[in-house]
Order: structure tokens, then sequence, then C-alpha cells
């Protein structure tokens, strides 16, 4: 199958932009869901034996109207063990993203629009499409589509967390994150819990309040940054594979990208 027909096909059932109101008529709850993880779920996988499977957990499961930036993160996206055929076409992959010139590709976007009551989704195959520029200003979009009075402090929560983040791979010598992806995450639907806490109408106008708002969204985990995909990750005497020295640069040098984005975007709200 080309490639030109496989975006083709792809097209049919892509991940796209929903702005059906959800007070719809003919709205459903499977219209309201990513399309993607809809399709997944309802897919039949006829297993007719007894198999083991390993358990995972739903880092959004607590989140009401859950707000993804799923990013592939380094520079090297193939492993040592892979085939030269595997580690080349990996490569050309890497060389023509965003992943070489950023250190970070979009593998997928779940957006929720308050205003006007829709979902929005892009998937990797748009991500490896974009540019510098376009990348970027996905990463910013998906911070100003935030809830307008806690925008600010989403934003700011977002890049405590980045910047913890960085500390902990920097201090991880010998490790590597090959393939991995890193979920940015807010609960649209956040200011719900936070007017329960927060009295007043003027969000953010004054220092403490402030601090208050970014509390809250710290303790109730309604902003999160989570590390996902290990299955090419390594880390000293992990079985046979080769040593590595200092930390994963690659991964640094996305994260740094991200940091910087994010930075940029916080200075314009």
């Amino acid at each position: 199958m080309s490639r030109t027909r496989l975006r083709k096909n792809l097209s049919n059932s892509d991940l796209h932009d929903d702005n059906r109101s959800e007070s719809d008529d003919d709205s459903s709850a499977e219209s309201r869901v990513n399309p993607w993880s809809n399709k997944l779920h309802n897919e039949d996988f006829n297993i007719t034996k007894k198999c083991d499977f390993i358990v995972l957990d739903n880092v959004i499961a607590s989140y009401k109207l859950p707000c993804i930036l799923d990013l592939k993160m380094g520079t090297q996206i193939w492993y040592p063990g892979d085939s030269e055929g595997k580690k080349r076409r990996h490569e050309e992959k890497s060389s023509r993203t965003t992943s070489k010139s950023m250190g970070l590709r979009l593998q997928g976007l779940q957006l929720y629009n308050s205003s006007k009551s829709s979902w929005s989704y892009k998937n990797k195959y748009h991500g490896r499409d974009f540019d510098n520029q376009k990348l970027i200003e996905t990463v910013q979009k998906f911070i100003n589509e935030a809830p307008q009075p806690i925008r600010n402090n989403i934003a700011q929560v977002i890049k405590i967390k980045l910047y913890e983040l960085r500390k902990i791979i920097e201090n991880l010598s010998g490790y590597r994150f090959t393939g991995s992806s890193l979920l940015v995450i807010y609960d649209g639907s956040a200011m719900d819990l936070i007017s329960n806490h927060v009295s007043g109408s003027n969000f953010g106008s004054n220092s403490s309040f402030f601090e208050k708002i970014t509390e809250i969204l710290l303790v109730y985990n309604l902003v999160d940054v989570k590390m996902v995909d290990f299955a090419k990750s390594t880390l000293p005497g992990f079985l046979e594979d080769n040593p590595f020295r200092g930390p994963d640069e690659g991964y640094l040098f996305g994260l740094n990208s991200l940091i910087l984005i994010v930075n940029q975007t916080l200075s314009k709200l």
C-alpha cells in the first residue's frame, strides 16, 4: 500500500474538529468522545483463549473534560536493537519532521473549546506534516484554549511541572527514553472545582488570589505532565542493553524546546 493511499484512507475516519454543540439535538455520547479512542474501545479483538494482559492506568480518569497534548520526545526514535532498515526509516522520519529540529513531535491533540462547547482533535499524521512554526502554534493554542479566567494559572502549572521533570531527567545518568511520549494534560472543567473553593469573580486580580488558584490546580492535579510509552526505554543494568553515559540529551533538547514555547506563551497572556 502506498503512502498516498494510506493517507487517503485515514482521512475518511481521521480525527477531526467536532464543531457540534453538546446541546445539538442529534448529538450523542459517542459524538462527544475522541473518535479514535471510541473506535478502539468498540473494536472486536476476537480473543478466544486465556491471555495475560498489562493493566494500564488511565491518567485522565478523574478529568471531566480532559484536554491532552501528546508529544513524541527526543531526536532519536529508533532503538539500538532495531534492524538497520527500521533505524533508517526512523532516522528519515525524524529528519523530515520536528523531531530532529526541536526534539519533539505532535502525536495527538484533544482540545475542548468552552465558548463553542466543542472538541477538536489531531493525530500523529498531522504532526508528521508540521514544521516548527506549526508545532509552536499548536502548543500555544493548547494553552490559549484553556478557560480564560485561569489560563495563566494553567500555563504556570505546566511550566512548574516541566521544570521539575527537566531537573529529574538531568540527574538520570545512563537512562534513555527512546520513542517515549510526554502527555501535557489539563481539565477543561477546572473552573467548576475552583469556583467551589474561591469566592469572588475577579480571578487573578492580585498575587495572593493567583497563587491560591495555582495551588488548587496543583493540589487537585487538574494540570499534569506524564511520561508514557517506555517500550524502547532503558536504564543502567537493564537486561543486556549497552550502557549509556550521562542523561538523555535528545529528550532534554525536546523538553527545553517545549519549555521555551510555554514561556513565550506565558509572556503573551
